[in-house]
């Protein structure tokens, strides 16, 4: 099952790290380039990525909006202005994406957007997460995940990615766009929650599970994904969006395939 430790009140303020900006802008000029109709968000987190999705003038031709979190953020959601304006077009459940074969319009997305996401997948979950994004969309629906990518399948490598986000918190306190209360929401002393802690729970292997980007493609296409694009995020050379296409025609979650998971 998919790891809920990296939703905090924190994450609040995390629009102010350059790398994850320039990640939410990035997604918007995809999701406005492919117009989609009907749209899965899988991990909205509290909202501020999808709300920056919503702002771009194609988020108001969209008939269905449907967000799963592992975490119940319905309250934080209706809290958002562009979310908000979608009215009863949007609907929300607490869902693990593992098990959104529950979802009654599983196979019928012809976006599916997923955000940092499976980064938070055991290893051995991993292929049934991206079978799970690949059946979620009709033929010829796309695929967008955003999350971080590492060099090697080494945990210690995790303790750079955070020192980058903690980097990136302190520039952001210098140019005024985080307050020091804010600061310490975010990143935290090491031992309440922030990212200081997370950089220690992941130095020992309890938590993120990053992997190399050559490994997430080969995932996804075993799953029958297209590559469709990679684009690599200018403030930090591990955030990548991979877009991807589903060119085949699954039916709906009665059909997915049995049996466990390849692991690589």
């Amino acid at each position: 099952m998919t790891n809920v430790g990296h939703l905090y009140p924190g994450f609040h303020h995390a629009g102010a790290l350059l790398s994850v900006n320039a990640q939410r802008a990035m997604q918007a000029a995809i999701v406005e380039k492919i117009a989609p109709r009907k749209m899965l968000v899988v991990g909205s987190g509290y909202g501020e990525e999808l709300d920056t999705l919503l702002a771009s003038p194609i988020g108001a031709h969209w008939s269905e909006i449907v967000v799963i979190d592992l975490a119940n953020v319905r309250n934080e959601l209706a809290n958002r202005p562009n979310i908000t304006r979608l009215g009863q077009r949007l609907s929300f459940r607490q869902l693990d994406l593992l098990k959104a074969t529950e979802l009654e319009d599983f196979g019928t997305f012809d976006f599916v957007q997923c955000s940092f996401v499976l980064h938070d997948i055991e290893p051995r979950e991993k292929d049934l997460a991206f079978r799970m994004l690949a059946h979620a969309t009709c033929s010829g629906g796309h695929i967008l995940i955003s999350d971080i990518f590492t060099n090697s399948i080494n945990p210690a490598e995790a303790q750079e990615i955070y020192d980058c986000f903690i980097k990136e918190a302190s520039i952001a306190v210098a140019n005024g766009l985080l307050h020091n209360d804010e600061f310490e929401a975010l990143v935290g002393d090491g031992s309440c929650v922030g990212l200081k802690r997370s950089r220690a729970e992941a130095v020992l292997g309890e938590r993120d599970f990053f992997e190399p980007l050559e490994v997430s493609i080969e995932r996804a296409r075993r799953a029958g994904l297209i590559l469709v694009d990679v684009v690599t995020n200018p403030q930090n050379k591990r955030l990548f969006i991979l877009l991807f296409r589903q060119e085949c025609e699954f039916g709906n979650g009665a059909e997915m395939p049995k049996g466990e998971p390849h692991v690589v």
